[in-house]
C-alpha cells in the first residue's frame, strides 16, 4: 500500500487533477449552469402553450444544466472515470412519460448546454443559448395560424347512422379518420375544424364588459347578473332559473325579461339553445321491467307534465310552451320558434391531475376577455386538454 501511495504515476495523476479541475474552475462553470438553465426555463414559461404550467418541470430544466456541468469537467479528461460513469447512468432508469414532444426537446436543450458549459466552452453555450431562446421566443409570437383541427370520436347505435352522419354534414370535415362497427354499436372518428367558433367566442369576449372577468367566481356572479338588470350589459348566457335568483334585485324601470336562442354561425344556418335532460335509469335485473318502462313513458306523458310544470319543473318537450305562462311561456317558446334544442356532456373520463372542464374550457374566457390570454393559447389548452381526456375515457 505505502508503495502504491508514494508511486510517482499516481501522485502525478492526481496533481493535474487539481490541476486543470479547480473549486473556483467548478464553481464559475455551476454559476454558469444556473445562469443559463434559468434562461431555458424562462423561455420555456414564456413560450410555453399547454394547459397546466409545470413549474417543477421549469426547475428540472435548471438542474439539469447544473448536474450535468460538473458531470462532463470530471470525465473530459479521463477515459477510465467516463467509461466508469457510463456504466453508473447506464443504471439508471427514468419511467416519467414525456407527453409533450417539445418537452423533451427542452431536456435535450438543456443537456446539451450542460455539456457545452461543462466543456468550458463558454461563449459557444451562451451564443447557442441565445440564438435558441430568440427562434423560440419568435416562433411563440408569431405563432403561425393552424387549422385548429379536432378528433371528434361519436359511439352511435347503427339504427342513428342517418342522423350521426346529418350532423357531421354540417360540420367542416377534414377526412374520416376510422369507422369500427362492431355488435354492439359504431365508433366513428373524424377531423373537424372549429376555428370559426373560436373566433366568435373571441369577438364576444372583445365586447364583454371588463369588470366582468373579477366577479366571476362563486361569491359575486350576482354583481355580473346584475349588469343587465340595469340595463349596463344587453345580454347574458344564463339558464330560466336567473329569474328566481334574481327574484329580489332592483332594476332598471320598464325591465323585462326575454331570451333567445345562439345566433346561426352562417345565415341560413340552424340556432340552438342548450337544454338539460333527465335521465331514467332501469335495472337490467329489475323484476317488473314492462312496468318501469310504463312509468319512464308516463313521465313525459302530458298529464304528467302538466303536474311537473306546476311545481316549476318544466319538461323539455314540444308543445309545452302552450301551457305555460308568463317569462317560462316564454323561454320555452324559443323551441316552438325555429330554435333546436343542442344537448349532450363530455364523456366521462378518468381523474387528470389539472384537467377539469370548467378550467379548461370555459374559465379561460375570462382571461379573453381581460387580455391575459390570446385566442391561440386557449385553443392549444384545450387541444392538449382534450388529447388527454380522449386517452383517459371511461368505456
Amino acid at each position: 500500500m505505502k508503495n502504491i501511495i508514494n508511486d510517482a504515476s499516481v501522485n502525478e495523476w492526481f496533481a493535474q487533477q487539481m490541476t486543470s479541475l479547480t473549486p473556483m474552475k467548478m464553481l464559475l462553470a455551476l454559476l454558469m449552469g444556473f445562469i443559463v438553465g434559468l434562461i431555458i426555463a424562462l423561455v420555456y414559461r414564456k413560450a410555453f402553450r399547454g394547459v397546466l404550467f409545470s413549474p417543477s418541470f421549469a426547475n428540472t430544466l435548471i438542474m439539469l444544466c447544473m448536474i450535468t456541468t460538473p458531470v462532463v469537467m470530471c470525465i473530459k479528461s479521463n477515459i477510465a472515470l467516463s467509461m466508469g460513469m457510463v456504466g453508473a447512468l447506464s443504471i439508471v432508469r427514468f419511467r416519467t412519460a414525456v407527453k409533450d414532444p417539445l418537452d423533451t426537446a427542452y431536456m435535450f436543450w438543456s443537456l446539451t448546454m450542460g455539456i457545452l458549459l461543462g466543456a468550458e466552452l463558454y461563449t459557444i453555450a451562451l451564443v447557442v443559448v441565445a440564438g435558441i431562446s430568440i427562434a423560440m421566443l419568435a416562433l411563440a409570437f408569431f405563432r403561425l395560424r393552424t387549422p385548429n383541427t379536432f378528433l371528434l370520436v361519436t359511439h352511435y347505435d347503427q339504427a342513428a347512422e342517418a342522423e350521426v352522419m346529418d350532423f357531421i354534414r354540417r360540420i367542416k370535415v377534414q377526412r374520416l379518420r376510422s369507422k369500427t362497427v362492431t355488435p354492439g354499436g359504431v365508433e366513428l372518428t373524424v377531423e373537424v375544424q372549429l376555428r370559426e367558433r373560436f373566433d366568435i367566442v373571441n369577438k364576444l369576449a372583445s365586447y364583454t364588459n371588463p369588470i366582468t372577468p373579477a366577479q366571476a367566481n362563486d361569491q359575486d356572479f350576482t354583481q355580473n347578473q346584475q349588469l343587465v338588470l340595469d340595463n349596463k350589459a344587453l345580454f347574458m348566457p344564463n339558464g330560466t332559473w336567473i329569474v328566481g335568483e334574481m327574484a329580489e334585485a332592483p332594476r332598471a324601470d320598464g325591465f323585462e325579461w326575454g331570451m333567445t336562442a345562439l345566433p346561426a354561425v352562417k345565415a341560413g344556418g340552424d340556432s340552438y339553445s342548450y337544454t338539460w335532460f333527465e335521465q331514467a335509469w332501469i335495472p337490467a335485473g329489475a323484476e317488473h321491467l314492462d312496468a318501469a318502462k310504463q312509468f319512464v313513458a308516463y313521465l313525459y306523458s302530458d298529464e304528467a307534465c302538466k303536474l311537473f310544470a306546476e311545481s316549476g319543473a318544466i319538461q323539455p318537450v314540444l308543445g309545452i310552451a302552450d301551457d305555460l305562462d308568463g317569462d317560462n311561456k316564454m323561454f320555452y317558446s324559443i323551441y316552438d320558434n325555429g330554435a333546436k334544442a343542442a344537448m349532450g356532456n363530455f364523456a366521462a373520463f378518468s381523474a387528470i391531475p389539472g384537467v377539469e372542464v370548467r378550467t379548461v374550457f370555459f374559465d379561460p374566457v375570462n382571461s379573453l376577455v381581460s387580455g391575459s390570454m390570446t385566442e391561440q393559447q386557449w385553443i392549444d389548452g384545450i387541444k392538449s386538454a382534450s388529447d388527454q381526456m380522449r386517452a383517459n375515457i371511461i368505456e
